[in-house]
């Protein structure tokens, strides 16, 4: 007995698995982005991963030295979205992606994309918090 398969099971299977959605942040990150004109960073990450302080702390790194003059944040079960506005304009411009991750040995490795005069640029490093 020789079985054939038609295409529409496959099709559904892949409808189907479309709707499931992204997965979730993982604890370990925390993702931002820089917007209106450089001068507000707004993000999100992980209760269980990171905490307010931290986050702040990094927050801090993106509008430089002269810190931030707002810290807002809700938390929806583990899941934590704020918004801050740098005191200052920060060195990044508008629409450039952070991510923070936390390593096992404890360090917080980092990749910031942003563009400058056109150009795409990467800033990557590894800090302590």
């Amino acid at each position: 007995m020789k079985l054939s398969l038609s295409p529409l099971p496959a099709l559904s299977i892949v409808a189907l698995c479309a709707s499931c959605g992204t997965p979730a942040q993982s604890p370990d990150t925390v993702l931002m982005t820089v917007q209106d004109g450089g001068t507000v960073v707004t993000g999100s990450y992980r209760t269980e991963g990171f905490s307010q302080s931290q986050v702040r702390s990094l927050v801090g790194r993106i509008c430089t030295s002269a810190g931030f003059s707002g810290f807002n944040q809700s938390v929806n079960g583990s899941s934590a979205s704020f918004s801050a506005s740098c005191a200052g304009q920060t060195k990044y411009t508008n629409g450039a992606d952070a991510v923070y991750s936390r390593q096992e040995d404890g360090n917080v490795t980092y990749v910031v994309r942003y563009t400058q005069n056109g150009r795409a640029l990467q800033e990557d490093g590894s800090l302590r918090i």
